[in-house]
């Protein structure tokens, strides 16, 4: 039996393959409609050939995971694999490496421990499932990070960490630290300069 989320990267991988279909067919549809004679003639023969590509796209996108054979399944989840590996080789090493090592700290100190680290996202509690959501927040480079109650699924120790992680973004001298806005019960974080902090009743 497949995962719950066993279909993610074929999901993704189509999602993505509709996206580039979009874009073509918009520039089909351009030329069709400025095109005369015997190039329009092509040029719309091209656009509704095409069309019947992204109509089939439409219907994958659709397609029920119980209608999906399992070939299929290996076949696409390999591809999306391939092409993830392809823009990570595109992504400069030593870049690839920092997100990494502060993606370990993060998760280190939201109280992953190795084991943890390890098991698929599908097999993790509602609690930490959200403490790696929150994971992925911190991770992000943005200019405003929204948290609604953060702290939620947290033990001391992942509030503790939390309050000093916010607090050396906004003490960074590296880059402009983002503006923060917390939505939270937990009165015991800090106030910082940067954050706009609403308190929940």
């Amino acid at each position: 039996m497949n995962a719950p989320d066993s279909y993610g990267a074929l999901r993704a991988l189509r999602k993505l393959h509709h996206e580039r279909m979009q874009r073509r067919l918009f520039v089909l549809d351009k030329d069709a409609r400025l095109r005369s004679g015997a190039r329009g003639l092509q040029a719309r023969k091209a656009l509704s050939e095409f069309e019947k590509q992204v109509a089939a796209s439409v219907a994958l996108q659709d397609q029920p995971e119980d209608e999906i054979p399992a070939q299929v399944l290996q076949t696409e989840t390999q591809e999306a694999v391939d092409l993830l590996a392809e823009l990570q080789i595109q992504v400069e090493p030593s870049r690839l490496a920092d997100i990494e090592s502060r993606a370990k700290k993060i998760l280190a100190g939201l109280g992953f421990n190795d084991a943890y680290l390890t098991k698929a996202a599908s097999s993790l509690s509602g609690g930490w499932r959200m403490r790696k959501a929150l994971a992925t927040a911190l991770l992000q480079e943005t200019d405003i990070l929204i948290l609604d109650e953060p702290t939620n699924f947290l033990d001391l120790l992942g509030i503790i960490w939390l309050q000093r992680y916010l607090q050396s973004l906004t003490e960074s001298s590296e880059q402009t630290p983002p503006t923060l806005i917390l939505v939270s019960r937990e009165h015991t974080l800090p106030r910082l300069p940067s954050v706009s902090q609403l308190n929940s009743c």
